[in-house]
């Protein structure tokens, strides 16, 4: 049975982070029931965690949460579905990922901005996708976009973009340039795969991810 826990990052420590939930196939059902969280110490690099029960730490402060995913989880390689989207382009959007290995759930998160873009929230989604999950000791990431703007962009386009000073073909300057920096940097730092899957074609994880965009959408228009 799968459970799963609430990661919590300090804001403070990494500016504009979001919480996220992890989902522990097989972990011992007697902690998950007990234990409802884990919080960032970021002592070391490997940022080590506590399992927290009522405010109280039962586990030792140096444990790692990658260590932890791997003892429970082959986490060799990690396949992501991302989606991010808004209504009215500009207006208010969300973005949204799932992670699995070996077929099952382990991570997901959302979030939104009120006033953005589709291609800034596809942007996103990947980012933090990559962020989240490469914390967590993945080898290997196979990421599935439904953004030929993100997929070509990434692995095809960018690369004319830095030889021309970050400018198109025509010779404007490359929109959300902020967002494909920080995302080529991650790409560099990471062993990522990138796939295009068709949107609302009824792929469950790109279903679920298209969900969750909603969800943050719909935060705005309330």
């Amino acid at each position: 049975q799968t459970g799963s826990v609430h990661v919590s990052v300090p804001p403070e420590r990494y500016p504009g982070s979001k919480d996220f939930r992890c989902a522990f196939p097989g972990f011992p059902s007697d902690i998950l029931q007990r234990h409802t969280f884990l919080q960032w110490r970021d002592r070391t690099g490997f940022r080590p965690v506590s399992l927290i029960r009522d405010n109280e730490m039962v586990l030792s402060p140096r444990l790692d949460v990658k260590a932890l995913l791997k003892y429970h989880l082959t986490m060799d390689k990690v396949d992501i579905f991302t989606d991010g989207g808004c209504s009215g382009n500009p207006g208010p959007g969300g973005w949204a990922y799932v992670a699995l290995a070996e077929g099952k759930m382990i991570s997901y998160s959302s979030g939104g901005e009120e006033q953005t873009t589709n291609n800034r929230m596809e942007l996103q989604a990947v980012i933090h996708a990559i962020e989240d999950v490469s914390l967590l000791g993945a080898q290997r990431l196979t990421i599935s976009t439904d953004s030929q703007y993100v997929k070509n962009g990434i692995t095809t386009w960018i690369n004319n973009w830095k030889r021309n000073g970050w400018r198109t073909s025509g010779k404007d300057p490359v929109k959300n340039r902020e967002l494909w920096e920080q995302l080529d940097k991650l790409n560099a730092e990471n062993n990522v795969q990138w796939n295009w899957v068709k949107g609302h074609a009824g792929i469950k994880y790109n279903e679920m991810c298209d969900s969750l965009v909603r969800q943050e959408m719909e935060k705005f228009q309330k």
